[in-house]
């Protein structure tokens, strides 16, 4: 029996049956609102209508729970094979790790990798789930930032395609106060306390001063400077291998 719905049995491949008519009727179950999961709605003996996840009621029903975990886990990756040999009571963090693992590409907007400082943390099939992951790895309270700027704190995340032109153009007024200002390149990572020490860079480079104001770093994190003259390329051509 279902636990609290006297009227409804299931069994350990997740079908759902009904007694309500006094006949055994198996129901028909359908895909959640994201389309990922099977859900059945059933009939308290009060008259109130509720929807469960068909792989939750499985587990509730025949898998035991000794630490008191709050998520199921499908083992094999289907979220549409409720087994009872396919499921398993997990944690939040290990039902994320999973989920990451076996994403669809169909859902792979864009592959991103995720770093802290110089470690390299991960590849993830979307921004979104490397932003995830790094919320629950590292305890942010907040993930505005990231989601906005890519970057908190010591925390990056480089998405694969580089399409995001809407995205805030003063990443460094967020960074320099850290002392992680980072620039990219082909090969290249160029690390300074601070928005001065670059302009001084390009000043000894190129015998032009800029003020430090006037830089700006695209979201990828590669510094550039007004009027269409490329930090990245002086960094590039003279810092070539520096870490």
């Amino acid at each position: 029996m279902v636990s609290g719905y006297p009227a409804y049995e299931i069994d350990t491949r997740g079908q759902i049956f009904s007694y309500k008519s006094g006949k055994k009727k198996q129901l028909k179950p359908t895909l959640d609102s994201k389309q990922r999961y099977y859900a059945i709605t059933l009939c308290s003996q009060s008259g109130n209508h509720k929807k469960f996840l068909i792989h939750r009621l499985v587990a509730l029903a025949f898998i035991p729970n000794p630490n008191d975990y709050g998520e199921v886990n499908h083992i094999d990756g289907n979220p549409q094979n409720n087994n009872v040999e396919n499921l398993e009571w997990c944690d939040r963090k290990h039902n994320l790790a999973e989920s990451y693992k076996t994403m669809s590409p169909v859902r792979n907007k864009n592959a991103s990798r995720l770093y802290k400082g110089d470690e390299y943390i991960g590849d993830f099939e979307s921004i979104s789930a490397a932003i995830r992951y790094a919320k629950e790895k590292f305890k942010i309270v907040s993930v505005s930032s990231l989601h906005k700027y890519l970057q908190y704190g010591d925390i990056r995340v480089i998405p694969e395609k580089q399409g995001r032109k809407h995205v805030a153009k003063r990443v460094e007024t967020r960074t320099q106060n850290k002392g992680i200002l980072i620039l990219e390149g082909e090969g290249i990572t160029i690390k300074r306390n601070t928005v001065k020490e670059i302009a001084d860079d390009v000043y000894r480079l190129t015998g032009r001063r800029y003020p430090p104001r006037s830089l700006c770093a695209d979201y990828n994190g590669g510094y550039k400077i007004a009027h269409r003259f490329s930090l990245k390329r002086v960094y590039e051509e003279n810092y070539v291998g520096e870490t």
